[in-house]
């Protein structure tokens, strides 16, 4: 896949019905990613672009976010890296600093965000195709949504820590 298609797709995507308010970030193109037609890797996390990122991040649909580096490391292989927040909107602190696996957390995922988080999952796996996905930060809900989207995912999936840190082998697990 080239990189304007995947940035059409991420257009589109990003236009999905949300519910709630604040500063969004839906899916992004890591631009720090090598060109070429290169197989996409789809990095699935909350809260990227959050950290003083976020007021560039918000509204783009490319930026040089430095996860591709990282993607390499997990695949093997230089891919097109794509973000996507399953919870599209910024919280001020840390997902897993502010709100770890605790009733605000739940109820941030089910008052505020996409309409159908499960749909626009499935939606951009259908549009981009990915060959790896990286489902990260085991200290929030994505684990869960990991767990729920599995079986109907037909490609290389990893469960791995908050990317953002960099790539931990001892908590890095492929999924199957």
């Amino acid at each position: 896949m080239q990189k304007p298609e995947i940035l059409d797709a991420i257009q589109r995507i990003n236009t999905a019905p949300r519910k709630g308010s604040g500063d969004f970030v839906g899916a992004m193109y890591d631009d720090s990613s090598r060109q070429g037609d290169r197989p996409v890797a789809l990095v699935v996390g909350i809260n990227y672009g959050q950290n003083g990122t976020s007021a560039g991040s918000v509204g783009r649909v490319s930026e040089p976010l430095g996860y591709a580096q990282h993607v390499k490391t997990i695949t093997g292989q230089d891919c097109h890296t794509v973000l996507w927040n399953f919870y599209p909107y910024l919280t001020q602190e840390e997902w897993c600093e502010e709100v770890g696996n605790s009733a605000k957390e739940a109820e941030l995922l089910f008052d505020g965000g996409y309409d159908d988080p499960f749909g626009v999952f499935a939606k951009l796996c259908e549009e981009l195709k990915p060959e790896f996905i990286v489902f990260h930060g085991v200290t929030c809900s994505i684990p869960i949504l990991a767990r729920v989207v599995l079986p109907s995912v037909r490609c290389r999936c990893f469960l791995a820590r908050n990317l953002s840190r960099g790539v931990h082998r001892a908590s890095l697990k492929e999924l199957t």
